[in-house]
């Protein structure tokens, strides 16, 4: 009986957990990273609504530099009769016209190109934030994906572990029946299933919580079902601290939009100056008398700056108040970007650390501690609560690495958007 529970001992822990598949349904199809970022580029409201965003700023430069629209005017003048027209031509009734004519505006010179330069930074300030958008939708879809990668290996773990555990069970029930153990290991033993019970309860919800934001990214209704995601492998980084960040001060959108915006509010202050000089207009009226000679009124208007003191002036305090607060919203920009890129990097950085320690010694010295656990437990040198310690530590030690090589994967997701350069994948 004590080989026949020995052999049974050894099967349970050994063959159950080199060929324990997890439980779940599983998809015909895995889920690919790729497919997902080019369908958040397709389909993402954010995306199209920056998308919109670009078309409406770009659609303001051409008015911002265009003439003011025309004045029409016309009417009818007659000396001693109201009623129009019946005087008209009768050179004894009095002075008496039809006319019409326009007047056309005209800025000071400089100001109609100023506008359309403020409007095309402002575009061009639209269109960095567009593309800013898009690698942060394409970085939040990385890391969902990631992040649902290690509650599916989590759930595997558990599940593959829970079935093994119910064996540990039955092993330490036929023990105790025949004598050769305690009931203490067999209570031992349905507690942590029902730890591990509770563990799968917590990894249910955080996968429907990862569903849920993946599906939202890509404008899915949120109980939308997904697959699971296919294998990931770790990513190398290439790139140190200030190669990031070189980079990061090169390519990232959002600082690329803080410069127009400096640009764009510089040039706003000259226009904010250039309103303490007057705009002009050309004035041309055809005269109809009838029967009597026509003659024309060709004349000008000229807009006086006579308030200065309470419109114009505070204008330019305006614009100038603009133009600072944009040196220094690009100060914060840039200093916030730095460091987001270093705090990325030493999260990348470490959670590597922490994976090739996992992977060469960790999970291999405590799957040796729980192979000599076993063979002390069934000649009765060490007890069934240190076989269970032994066991739970190979348990959260798997989990803990699926969760390091998502974090890994997920800090360099997040560095993605702060350099330009693609550094996370499949």
């Amino acid at each position: 009986m004590k080989r026949k529970t020995s052999v049974c001992f050894a099967i349970v822990f050994w063959v159950l957990q080199a060929s324990a598949t997890y439980s779940a349904p599983q998809q015909s199809e895995r889920m690919r990273l790729e497919d997902l970022v080019r369908e958040a580029l397709d389909r993402n409201p954010e995306i199209r609504a920056a998308g919109r965003a670009v078309d409406a700023a770009r659609s303001r430069v051409s008015p911002a530099g265009a003439l003011p629209d025309p004045e029409m005017m016309f009417g009818q003048m007659n000396e001693g009769n109201i009623l129009p027209f019946t005087t008209l031509g009768d050179p004894d009734a009095g002075f008496s016209e039809v006319y019409a004519g326009f007047n056309q505006e005209f800025p000071y010179p400089g100001k109609r190109a100023l506008r359309r330069k403020v409007a095309g930074l402002e575009a061009s300030a639209e269109e960095s934030r567009y593309r800013f958008t898009r690698l942060r939708v394409v970085s939040e879809v990385k890391s969902a994906f990631y992040e649902l990668y290690a509650v599916h290996k989590s759930l595997e773990v558990v599940e593959r572990e829970r079935s093994l555990l119910e064996q540990v069970e039955k092993v330490a029930s036929t023990r105790y029946s025949v004598g050769k153990g305690i009931q203490q290991d067999v209570l031992d033993a349905g507690v942590e299933i029902s730890r591990l019970d509770e563990r799968l309860i917590a990894l249910q919800q955080r996968l429907k919580t990862s569903e849920a934001l993946l599906n939202s990214l890509l404008d899915r209704p949120n109980d939308t079902p997904l697959a699971r995601p296919g294998e990931i492998q770790q990513s190398s980084l290439a790139y140190g601290l200030a190669d990031l960040t070189r980079l990061a001060e090169q390519n990232f959108p959002l600082l690329e939009s803080e410069q127009r915006a400096i640009e764009r509010d510089a040039s706003a202050l000259d226009l904010a100056r250039k309103g303490k000089y007057p705009d002009f207009g050309v004035t041309f009226v055809y005269h109809n008398r009838g029967g009597n000679r026509d003659y024309w009124t060709i004349g000008g208007t000229l807009k006086i700056p006579l308030y200065f003191g309470s419109k114009q002036r505070y204008e330019i305090e305006e614009a100038a108040a603009n133009a600072a607060r944009s040196r220094a919203a690009y100060q914060n920009t840039r200093a916030q970007t730095l460091y987001r890129v270093e705090s990325a990097y030493l999260m990348a950085e470490t959670a590597g650390r922490l994976l090739k320690l996992y992977d060469e010694a960790i999970l291999r010295q405590s799957s040796f501690s729980l192979e000599s656990a076993i063979a002390n437990y069934e000649v009765g040198k060490v007890d069934f609560i240190t076989l269970l310690a032994a066991w739970n530590r190979v348990l959260n030690y798997e989990l803990t690495r699926h969760e390091h090589l998502a974090e890994y994967q997920k800090a360099l997701a997040q560095l993605e958007p702060l350099v330009g350069v693609e550094l996370a994948g499949e």
